[in-house]
């Protein structure tokens, strides 16, 4: 009984939003704005990429390994439509960045960045990871109500 109350508990304390998406499936694909490239996340929610007006971002082979490419003065942007990006982390993972390329990425609003190639010869942005870290009244009032189950067992 112990050893199942535990691993509820550890279940519920689990990191369930955390993902990692790469562009795979989207190979061949070209985002173009107004057109944007929505992708459901299992456990989260959908993440949705655009691009500005006049820009053209080819998801292919180009650096290497499929990946979505910015040419120099190109700009992605991400929106999560999930849960908030509160206490997690999130990270952009690219191919062929090398000391020529001036990439930043920049927070537009809670749930939308912008990864940008102000200057270089194009680099491929290969997969998003999101890490989110629960919220810490939620898994204490978890814990509280399993330890509640444990000790009723206990006494019946």
């Amino acid at each position: 009984m112990k050893k199942a109350i535990l691993t509820l508990l550890a279940a519920f304390c689990a990191n369930a939003q955390a993902f990692t998406l790469d562009f795979l499936a989207f190979n061949g694909t070209n985002l173009t704005s107004p057109s944007t490239l929505n992708v459901p996340v299992v456990g989260y929610g959908t993440l949705i990429f655009s691009t500005l007006p006049g820009q053209v971002i080819a998801i292919n082979n180009t650096h290497g390994a499929v990946a979505a490419n910015l040419d120099s003065g190109e700009t992605l942007t991400v929106t999560f439509v999930g849960d908030p990006l509160v206490g997690g982390t999130f990270s952009f993972i690219g191919l062929n960045i090398g000391g020529n390329d001036d990439v930043s990425t920049t927070e537009i609003s809670s749930n939308t960045y912008a990864l940008n190639l102000a200057t270089g010869d194009g680099v491929g942005l290969q997969s998003i990871s999101w890490s989110a870290i629960p919220e810490p009244s939620t898994t204490m009032l978890g814990a509280l109500g399993m330890l509640a189950v444990a000790l009723r067992r206990r006494r019946a």
